[in-house]
C-alpha cells in the first residue's frame, strides 16, 4: 500500500502518521551511506519491493514538503539501483534432477494420441 493511499488515513491519526515520518527523518535517513546502511546488498532486477518503498517514502517526504528529506530517498534510490541483481539459481539452473523419478508420468516428448491416418482431414467430419 502506498504512503499516500487514502487508507493511511484511516489506519493512522495524523498523530501517528507524523510520528511515523520522524522517525523515518531522524533514525532510517541518517543511517543512508553509512555501516549501518539499511540498503540490502543485492536486488531484484524488476519490481524489487525494497525499491518500491524507497520511491513511496520520496514522494510522501515530497508532499509533506521535506525536500532535504526527499532528496536523501533520491540518494538511496540512486545507490540502491547500483547494488547487484540478485542472483536467480532457479532460472539459471533448469536441468532435471536425475533422481527425480517421473517414469510413471507423460511428459511433454510422449505421444498422447496415435497419429491420424494419413488421407483424413480434421474437416472430414464436419462435412457430413
Amino acid at each position: 500500500m502506498a504512503l499516500h493511499d487514502p487508507a493511511w488515513q484511516v489506519l493512522l491519526s495524523p498523530a501517528e502518521r507524523a510520528k511515523l515520518m520522524d522517525t523515518v527523518r531522524t533514525e532510517l535517513v541518517p543511517r543512508f551511506g553509512t555501516d549501518d546502511d539499511p540498503l540490502p546488498g543485492e536486488r531484484e532486477e524488476d519490481q524489487d519491493p525494497f525499491e518500491a518503498a524507497l520511491y513511496e517514502y520520496r514522494e510522501a517526504f515530497k508532499d509533506a514538503d521535506d525536500p532535504p528529506t526527499a532528496a536523501a530517498f533520491d540518494e538511496a534510490i540512486d545507490a540502491f539501483r547500483e547494488t547487484p541483481t540478485a542472483f536467480r539459481a532457479d532460472y539459471e539452473d533448469c536441468r532435471p534432477d536425475p533422481d527425480y523419478d517421473t517414469s510413471d508420468r507423460a511428459g511433454y516428448r510422449s505421444t498422447l494420441a496415435p497419429r491420424p491416418t494419413a488421407g483424413r482431414s480434421i474437416f472430414d467430419d464436419v462435412d457430413r
